[in-house]
């Protein structure tokens, strides 16, 4: 075998040992960092459930090397995953960073011409409503941004 088949064989073992790790946003990143952009956007979204907000430091490095990649339907399954994480746990410390997640997320629904299989923003939102209406200072924090435009 050629050096370079021997290089592709590798990288295509590597891939294959990558894809059923537990935790989908370390598969992700690694497609993403080896050239499968497409791979990691299909395991993003077949794996969302499996991304956990409290682990903030990985979501936002991996929304970061998605967006850089433009990338945004990774973008936005990992600022849903830390939004949810921060209203579920009602971290009411971290209600200024859910409103800069929101904002990201309202950015990225401007631009993006489709969600695929991915809720809407708009519902997403409208899920959070209903699930977390008693988080007053959240929501505060939320309309004072879309009144700003943000």
């Amino acid at each position: 075998m050629t050096p370079e088949g021997e290089r592709s064989a590798a990288r295509e073992r590597a891939r294959e040992t990558a894809l059923p790790h537990r935790y989908p946003p370390t598969v992700v990143k690694f497609l993403l960092r080896s050239g499968w952009p497409d791979d990691a956007e299909r395991v993003a979204i077949e794996r969302s459930t499996g991304f956990d907000g409290g682990h903030h430091v990985a979501l936002l490095e991996l929304a970061g090397l998605a967006a850089s990649l433009n990338r945004p339907l990774i973008e936005v399954i990992c600022y849903r995953s830390l939004l949810r994480d921060i209203l579920d746990d009602g971290r009411s410390k971290a209600y200024g960073h859910a409103a800069r997640y929101d904002r990201r997320l309202a950015e990225i629904d401007r631009d993006l011409p489709s969600y695929g299989p991915l809720r809407h923003h708009a519902v997403f939102v409208e899920g959070l409503r209903t699930d977390h209406a008693r988080k007053r200072a959240f929501w505060s924090r939320f309309e004072a941004d879309e009144g700003t435009g943000g």
